[in-house]
């Protein structure tokens, strides 16, 4: 990060297992540290319970997330959520995982020597959730519609409602938008409500193309349909048809 030119900041907490209860003490030392720094920032958490942790931090000494601090963890662990606030999350490639694993210990069994290096593996990839909904920006009227954005995501509306939002016409509103964010108002609201819409249909299991459509702010299916082909390069139907291919 600081080879790119950014500020980095690290906190580190013990590292042995300690009962739930008693993270509460290392809360305030947490939010004294955030405060030491200029707001917004990013954190990100060694995994899935500090961030939970770090979350619970913020929330009791009144800073918002995504708005004030916007927190990623790692792991991708279902047994952290739910939480307050939704958390962004890096998933690991556990099946992946498991098959290297088993192909070691196959050569180990077999007689054959150990790798000379750890054997690496990236990650599946980011899971997006409220608590890095955020643009850390200036203008408070592109914050404001950036907010109600993220909060509102599952209602349809348009550029006018946000209109209402910032108190600004539609010219003005969209030529900062555009400056901050590097995209049109309206087509910011379709790349959410896609990016959203990536989400569902990448869970096991998930819901109908016309649920999905409606809970991500898209007026019908038809509408849900073309906006997802456009950005995603595939219909929904063949988008979740490979993500069940990729889970195997």
């Amino acid at each position: 990060i600081e080879e790119a030119g950014y500020q980095c900041r690290v906190m580190e907490l013990p590292q042995e297992n300690i009962e739930p209860g008693q993270w509460r003490d290392h809360r305030k030392p947490i939010a004294r540290w955030i405060r030491s720094m200029p707001l917004p920032i990013g954190i990100m958490a060694c995994n899935d319970d500090r961030a939970n942790i770090l979350l619970e931090a913020c929330l009791e000494v009144g800073l918002r997330v995504p708005e004030d601090v916007a927190i990623i963890g790692a792991d991708n662990d279902s047994v952290v959520f739910p939480t307050a606030v939704s958390l962004s999350t890096v998933a690991r490639q556990d099946r992946e995982i498991g098959f290297k694993a088993a192909e070691l210990l196959d050569r180990l069994i077999s007689g054959m020597s150990p790798p000379a290096a750890p054997i690496l593996l990236p990650p599946e990839g980011v899971v997006q959730r409220r608590s890095t909904e955020s643009y850390g920006v200036a203008d408070t009227n592109v914050q404001s519609a950036l907010a109600y954005m993220s909060e509102h995501l599952g209602e349809p509306f348009g550029v006018e409602r946000l209109l209402g939002e910032t108190g600004l016409s539609r010219r003005p509103f969209e030529l900062r938008f555009g400056r901050v964010v590097g995209q049109t108002p309206h087509e910011f609201i379709i790349t959410q409500r896609v990016e959203r819409a990536r989400q569902m249909l990448a869970e096991p299991g998930g819901q109908n193309f016309t649920a999905i459509a409606a809970a991500c702010g898209f007026t019908n299916l038809r509408h849900f349909r073309t906006a997802f082909q456009r950005l995603a390069g595939l219909s929904p139907a063949a988008y979740r048809h490979k993500q069940v291919e990729v889970r195997g």
